[in-house]
């Protein structure tokens, strides 16, 4: 259902040079966004007369973001959670966190649709320099302490990807881990 931007809303927009003056542009959900923009301490430290830019930038990005970006992160979360069949899903951090909140988001909202639950899910601070720099027992143990359950079960490890470095080193303490990736430029992934 359209409705009808309310004036200071649409003002404010123009003022900081929102190109999209569509009813969607003013959910009440993105004028919060917009606002947490324009009261962010940050801006303290961009000089007043680029703030305006810094600001109209910042949410033309969160507005693309939104559109193009979420979708693709919230499929890969929704493939992840109607594969798991029971197993535990490792969001690799730092570029599984999108998807680990939007599993989370996914399994409250809709969680009768999935043979996962929300303590199937893990967020692991997993590196290239962490998983191929640490010795197999310490890895082993920082990663029960982030929540696995059973080193030896079969288990999903999520990651952005590109080229899977970061299985091959997860391999030594997961044997049974399986892989999946959002993106890969590696043919044998």
């Amino acid at each position: 259902k359209e409705k009808t931007p309310p004036l200071a809303k649409r003002a404010e927009a123009e003022l900081f040079r929102v190109d999209d003056l569509s009813p969607e542009t003013y959910s009440d959900h993105n004028y919060k966004t917009y606002s947490m923009i324009a009261d962010d301490a940050i801006l303290d430290q961009v000089p007043p007369v680029e703030q305006r830019e810094a600001i109209s930038q910042a949410f033309e990005l969160y507005l693309a973001t939104k559109a193009n970006v979420a979708p693709v992160i919230v499929g890969f979360a929704d493939n992840l959670l109607r594969t798991a069949d029971g197993r535990q899903i490792i969001f690799a951090a730092r570029d599984g966190l999108g998807a680990f909140e939007a599993a989370k988001v996914l399994l409250e909202r809709f969680g009768d649709q999935y043979a996962a639950a929300p303590d199937d899910l893990v967020f692991a601070y997993l590196t290239r320099k962490i998983v191929q720099g640490t010795d197999e027992a310490k890895l082993g143990t920082y990663l029960e302490q982030s929540g696995i359950r059973d080193m030896e079960a079969p288990l999903i490890i999520a990651d952005i990807g590109m080229y899977g470095t970061i299985m091959y080193g997860l391999e030594r303490v997961l044997p049974q881990a399986e892989a999946h990736y959002l993106i890969s430029r590696n043919p044998d992934i």
